[in-house]
C-alpha cells in the first residue's frame, strides 16, 4: 500500500464521464481523506462516480480510484441545552 507523508508533493486530477473536473497540486497532507476533501471543494458540489488519479511525485507512485461522492452537509450546528 502506498503511503503519504506530509512532506510529499501530490498531484490529483478528477474526471466524471470523460469531463475534466479538477487538477490539484497538494502538499502538507498525509491522508487520503484530506485529499478527497480538497478535491470535493475544487469540484463545487459534483455528485456521483468520479475517477481520481493521485500521483505522488516525491515517492514516485500513482494510483487511480473510482469514488462515489454523495451530498453531505456543509456544517453541523450543535445546540446545548
Amino acid at each position: 500500500m502506498a503511503t503519504i507523508s506530509a512532506t510529499d508533493i501530490l498531484f490529483a486530477s478528477a474526471t466524471q464521464g470523460g469531463r475534466h473536473l479538477a487538477d490539484l497540486r497538494i502538499s502538507g497532507i498525509s491522508c487520503t481523506s484530506n485529499i478527497i476533501g480538497e478535491l470535493r471543494r475544487a469540484m463545487h458540489g459534483v455528485l456521483g462516480i468520479v475517477q481520481v488519479r493521485l500521483r505522488n511525485a516525491t515517492q514516485g507512485w500513482s494510483r487511480t480510484m473510482s469514488l462515489y461522492l454523495d451530498a453531505y452537509p456543509e456544517g453541523v450546528q450543535l445546540t446545548l441545552f
